[in-house]
C-alpha cells in the first residue's frame, strides 16, 4: 500500500509597486511525502469483493493501483472455477473461500464477506496455523482482544503499535 501527503506552506515575501502595477512575490515550499507499507508478503486474498462493501474497496484499491503491488488471489464462497477480475495476474480462476490450504498461501486476507463467514472460517485457519494478517469488515471479530479496530489516520499510533508487536487481526470499525 502506497500512502501520499502532500504539506505546502507559502508566505509573501514581498510586495512592490512597479511599472505595471503591484508585484507580488511569494514563496512557496511543497513538500512530499511517499510511504510505502508493506505489512507482510505481497499475497493478498480477496474474499467478498463482489458485494457492496467489496466492490467499493476494488474500486479504491484500482483508483490507488494497490494491484500493482500485490498478488492478488480473488476466492468466491459460490463460484470457484470461475474466470477472476482483470487484476488477477497469476491466478486466473476464482479460488473456493472454504479452502483453508488455498487460504493458507496468503500472507494478508481482506474479508467483505460477512459474519458467517468469518465465524465458520477464521477460527480454523488459524487453528491450522495460519499467521497471516486477517482484515476484516464484519463485527464478527470486533470484541476480541487482539483484535485492532482500523479506524486510519484516527488510530494509526495504536494500529502501528499493534503492527510491530506482531498484531495480525485488523477489524473495521463498521461494514466500510
Amino acid at each position: 500500500m502506497v500512502r501520499s501527503k502532500i504539506h505546502a506552506r507559502s508566505r509573501v515575501k514581498s510586495v512592490e509597486q512597479v511599472k505595471a502595477g503591484t508585484q507580488l512575490v511569494m514563496e512557496i515550499n511543497i513538500h512530499v511525502v511517499i510511504e510505502v507499507v508493506k505489512l507482510s508478503g505481497n499475497v493478498v486474498g480477496l474474499v467478498g469483493w463482489r458485494g457492496m462493501v467489496g466492490s467499493v474497496l476494488m474500486d479504491r484499491m484500482r483508483e490507488e493501483n494497490d494491484f500493482a503491488l500485490i498478488e492478488p488471489i480473488f476466492f468466491s464462497t459460490s463460484n470457484p472455477g470461475a474466470a477472476a477480475p482483470t487484476m488477477a495476474k497469476n491466478e486466473k480462476t476464482l479460488k473456493d473461500a472454504h479452502d483453508l490450504k488455498e487460504l493458507a498461501k496468503c500472507q494478508i486476507i481482506i474479508t467483505a464477506q460477512g459474519g458467517d463467514y468469518t465465524s465458520e472460517v477464521f477460527p480454523k485457519l488459524r487453528a491450522a496455523g495460519w499467521q497471516g494478517h486477517w482484515i476484516d469488515a464484519a463485527s464478527t471479530l470486533r470484541m476480541e482482544g487482539d483484535a485492532v479496530i482500523v479506524l486510519d489516520p484516527v488510530n494509526m499510533p495504536v494500529i502501528k503499535d499493534a503492527l510491530a508487536k506482531g498484531g495480525n487481526n485488523w477489524i473495521g470499525g463498521n461494514c466500510t
